[in-house]
């Protein structure tokens, strides 16, 4: 099982983390096509109108990264914070169509391959620094296959669990730029001749003033409404902080033998198998309750259980109080903080969101569509994780996230393992471990046997007046 600090960590962060994952922008020309007006809603509405998607895309791209500047010298037992060509500086090339993605990286992390394929649910990854090739497959339902900028998933172009290193696609971009927006002032800033294509500039300001993002600005094909690039700028900078796009682009078909891979000759295969149900509900397969394998219901049905489920998800929302009565340990929250109010906390047992009687949110939905009581987790399932509370401060992209646990031996190793690169803040004694960008921190302490990790995309000064007060 992964240590806990990585799943607190991945909690906290999640933010700052899908934000640097999507990111992407790249150099175009000074020259000023005339594209008809559109105002930002009407951009946006089209970049998710699926009708309008290219049927393939391919190109080159190019990208930077300085959330952590120059990256000393660290001995080889030391785990690095930017293991992946996108964690850097870097360029290559991109391909998708018909639900297969190929992008080709060189960076300074390193050079890599990464091939997935929807149908077939798989997704290779080779890097040459190790010459390891690593194949990950699906079992059960695969994810469903995309056109480049439509509906679905690409393995590995969303949130796939086991699957270290997700490639990058105009669809997940146009996806994050869509869901933003609504934390976001945005507003068409003029347009530009883009990797060859004439283009929108998309300019989107955080709503949020004590926040460390300063803008997102985003290059949109004027035809396509394809995302050829987007820079993201921290607050008073001129320089984006990360950037990656396209140098060149096309929308002609791709041949097939482009999307096949097979690892180089000598190369170590190392094979992982990802079941979903597995993952999420233990080795058992499916929680107890549930009708994995029913035929699927109309889009009517659909609609009107997404609803029922959103009104479920509600329920995980907790009082601080609530909180406190559900977790093994006592409960630690900002006091005399006023800078960011306190908006509802979240519990985790075994890895689950529950309500205020601890009753797993997913027992409730099987219960609410036709399902049994739930039952006990199997073993190996989630439930062995420690329980964990994550509480939320401030909104949008001012808002600051503090997680915490009761602290294992595994948690204490990964603490130790923690690049040496971190800084370190003495909180009245105690030493916290903190990851520090433009763009946003991390802060990570133990206290009386509890692990707390707090982040945000605000500034360094910010989160430590606020870990300051957490106790």
């Amino acid at each position: 099982m992964r240590g806990k600090l990585i799943l607190i960590i991945a909690l906290t962060a999640a933010g700052l983390v899908a934000l640097a994952g999507v990111v992407v922008a790249v150099a175009g020309a000074d020259d000023t096509p005339a594209l008809p007006a559109l105002s930002a809603p009407e951009l946006i509405a089209r970049m998710g109108d699926h009708s309008r998607a290219p049927d393939a895309i391919s190109g080159d791209i190019a990208w930077t990264n300085e959330l952590f500047g120059e990256m000393p010298f660290m001995p080889d037992h030391v785990a690095r914070p930017a293991d992946s060509p996108l964690t850097a500086s870097g360029s290559g090339r991109l391909w998708a169509q018909d639900g297969k993605v190929r992008l080709e990286s060189q960076g300074q992390g390193g050079d890599q391959v990464v091939a997935a394929d929807a149908e077939a649910g798989t997704v290779w990854t080779y890097t040459f620094v190790d010459d390891t090739a690593h194949l990950y497959e699906w079992v059960g339902e695969k994810p469903g296959a995309v056109t480049p900028t439509g509906e679905g998933a690409v393995p590995g172009t969303t949130s796939s669990p086991g699957v270290p290193h997700e490639p990058l696609t105009p669809e997940r971009v146009s996806v994050f730029l869509q869901s933003a927006a609504r934390f976001l002032a945005v507003e068409v800033s003029g347009d530009a001749l883009v990797a060859g294509r004439e283009a929108y500039l998309l300019t989107m300001t955080p709503a949020a003033t004590d926040t460390a993002l300063g803008k997102i600005e985003a290059a949109i094909d004027g035809e396509t409404y394809v995302p050829l690039r987007v820079e993201v700028f921290a607050k008073g900078h001129d320089v984006a902080t990360l950037s990656f796009g396209f140098t060149w682009v096309s929308y002609a078909p791709v041949g097939d033998e482009v999307f096949a891979f097979d690892p180089p000759e000598g190369a170590k295969v190392e094979r992982e198998t990802i079941d979903p149900q597995r993952d999420h509900q233990g080795e058992g397969g499916a929680r107890p309750g549930s009708d994995a394998g029913a035929e699927a219901p109309p889009a009517a049905e659909r609609e009107d259980a997404m609803e029922r489920m959103k009104e479920l998800a509600r329920t995980a929302l907790l009082t601080r109080e609530e909180a406190a009565e559900l977790v093994d340990f006592p409960l630690a929250w900002a006091r005399e903080y006023e800078a960011r109010a306190y908006r509802w906390a979240y519990v985790f047992e075994g890895g689950l969101p529950v309500n205020a009687l601890g009753t797993p949110v997913s027992d409730m939905a099987a219960e609410a569509f036709g399902g049994g009581d739930g039952g006990e987790a199997t073993a190996g399932s989630p439930s062995e994780i420690r329980p964990a509370a994550v509480l939320l401060y401030g909104e949008g992209f001012g808002s600051i996230v503090l997680a915490q646990t009761r602290t294992t031996a595994d948690i204490r190793e990964e603490m130790k393992q923690l690049p040496e690169v971190v800084d370190t803040i003495d909180l009245g004694g105690v030493q916290a471990r903190a990851v520090v960008t433009p763009l946003g921190s991390i802060v990570m302490w133990e206290r009386d046997g509890v692990t707390l990790v707090a982040a945000g995309m605000v500034t360094k000064a910010d989160l430590v007046a606020f870990v300051t007060s957490v106790r």
